[in-house]
């Protein structure tokens, strides 16, 4: 699984992992589970887009984090205001944990950062020696645009990528995977603590990857493109102008 998984994000992520780099669990809902059990005590602070992944703020708030919101711009996470942001975090002797970030397919936005802003987010994460978890769950399910590399990909010992193919090929999968440097994976395997992921669904999926998946990822991102164009069209007759 990890090795078919490991040539997948090559190919479709830019992501040059080996498979002791990746770790496999059951969505990508358990892998926030693990970043958080391994960085986050009560009273920490993680910073996150304006608009961000429920789950991803459930998770945080039950570990007990403060959270701090980061603007948004049209493409993703404003990194201008993430710089003034961090900036201010420093002079206030705020102990921030990481940054969570969904560059690619934002959840709820649904917009793809940059390469330009990626770099600059990175450098600016990089200054202040801040830890990036890019959750790049609906990373496959690009259409009218190219995937940009991931975060990990430019950065992988800054970057701890979190992904699912659950998004993908059906929801009962629960499979995930959380990929970083070796020094950071060596602390969360210890936490991982649920008796292990399927291994029967993980030999399905592994096959899957091999043969077949590239041609399910295309004809759903037309499927889900058809849906947005028949949402958004209704919406712009219902309410015109008003809608941005």
């Amino acid at each position: 699984m990890r090795k078919r998984l490991a040539a997948h994000l090559r190919r479709a992520a830019g992501i040059d992992a080996e498979i002791e780099n990746i770790l496999i669990t059951a969505g990508s809902g358990p892998g926030i589970d693990l970043v958080n059990r391994l960085l986050v005590r009560p009273g920490d602070t993680v910073m996150l887009e304006a608009f961000s992944y429920q789950g991803a703020l459930g998770k945080l708030r039950a570990a007990g984090a403060q959270l701090l919101a980061v603007p948004l711009a049209d493409d993703g996470i404003d990194v201008d205001a993430l710089a003034l942001c961090l900036d201010d975090v420093a002079r206030n002797g705020i102990r921030l944990r990481y940054l969570y970030v969904q560059p690619t397919v934002q959840n709820p936005i649904g917009r793809i950062l940059t390469i330009e802003h990626r770099e600059a987010l990175l450098r600016v994460a990089a200054h202040h020696r801040l830890i990036v978890v890019e959750d790049d769950c609906y990373a496959d399910l690009v259409w009218g645009a190219k995937r940009p590399p991931a975060l990990f990909a430019m950065a992988p010992d800054r970057v701890i990528h979190i992904g699912s193919l659950s998004k993908t090929i059906a929801p009962s999968i629960r499979i995930g995977y959380l990929a970083a440097a070796s020094s950071l994976l060596a602390r969360i395997l210890p936490l991982k603590s649920d008796g292990g992921t399927s291994l029967l669904t993980q030999m399905i999926v592994a096959e899957f990857l091999e043969d077949g998946f590239q041609t399910h990822v295309s004809a759903l991102a037309l499927g889900l493109r058809r849906k947005a164009d028949v949402m958004t069209g209704a919406l712009h007759r219902a309410f015109g102008n008003r809608i941005a």
